[in-house]
């Protein structure tokens, strides 16, 4: 059995990288104790709080201040190598920042407004994609699967609870899921190792793309899930994939296309659209 952890990540439009992204970790039922095992040792040997979440952001957590930086800096690290060592795989799609965010000038200044029902209908294609990406992994590795979300936010929770249900067993219509087990179950990640070890994981994705400072994915490029061949340029359109694929707009092809040629140059892996 496969599970896919999965979560959102860079939700909030920025200039810097503009894309929203949505997937995570698939990782082995015989590797889901020991992965978890992993994450509060590095907790118990850091001096963290056991029930203390680790995400990539350092936020406090019921009245506890954040991290100092040279810990939270530790514990990401020690996550990074946890799962780069292990057999897990990375599966992530990207969509524009642009499609869910309105925009409107005050005086000389844009401002950038998330559109909720706009924010819905990215969300739920998101989590289709990645579903869809899963299911032909499992087809591939001939197993069952199934997926754990972080919750829900509180604007689009009731709808996307309603589309989970909606999709299964049988997918949308465009996409089959005969591989996936059971209803997408989402889980507070703060109760969750697996969550907080992928909410790192997409982090250091998500940091390395917008170029801010340190490049984690030639670390992870292993855990990317590739074809058969094992060849790294097959990473992208399998475990990286940006959406969509057909529009009409040469603007937008530009943006994704220049997004896969950084992509290709931060993983030093030659990748041909």
């Amino acid at each position: 059995m496969k599970f896919l952890v999965a979560d959102e990540c860079n939700v909030v439009k920025e200039d810097k990288f503009g894309f929203f992204m949505y997937g995570g970790i698939v990782i082995s039922d015989d590797e889901m104790r020991p992965l978890s095992q992993g994450f509060q040792e590095i907790k118990r040997e850091l001096g963290i709080n056991k029930k203390r979440p680790i995400k990539w952001t350092n936020n406090g957590w019921q009245g506890e201040e954040p991290f100092g930086t040279d810990l939270h800096k530790k514990a990401k690290d020690k996550i990074l190598t946890l799962f780069a060592e292990s057999g897990s795989k990375i599966i992530v799609s990207l969509s524009p920042q642009d499609f869910y965010h309105n925009v409107s000038f005050i005086g000389l200044k844009i401002k950038s407004k998330i559109n909720i029902e706009a924010y819905k209908r990215s969300q739920e294609y998101a989590l289709n994609t990645t579903l869809k990406k899963f299911n032909r992994y499992l087809r591939e590795t001939d197993d069952m699967g199934l997926v754990l979300t972080d919750t829900f936010s509180d604007d689009t929770r009731l709808h996307m609870t309603n589309h989970c249900a909606e999709i299964f067993p049988n997918g949308n219509g465009r996409f089959t899921l005969e591989k996936i087990a059971y209803p997408v179950i989402p889980i507070n990640n703060e109760y969750s190792h697996l969550h907080q070890i992928n909410d790192v994981v997409l982090g250091a994705i998500q940091y390395s793309l917008r170029e801010l400072g340190y490049n984690s994915l030639p670390r992870i490029k292993e855990r990317f899930w590739k074809d058969v061949s094992g060849n790294d340029a097959t990473i992208y359109g399998r475990g990286f994939d940006i959406y969509p694929k057909n529009n009409n707009d040469p603007a937008l092809e530009e943006k994704i296309e220049k997004l896969v040629q950084k992509f290709s140059r931060l993983i030093a892996v030659n990748i041909e659209i």
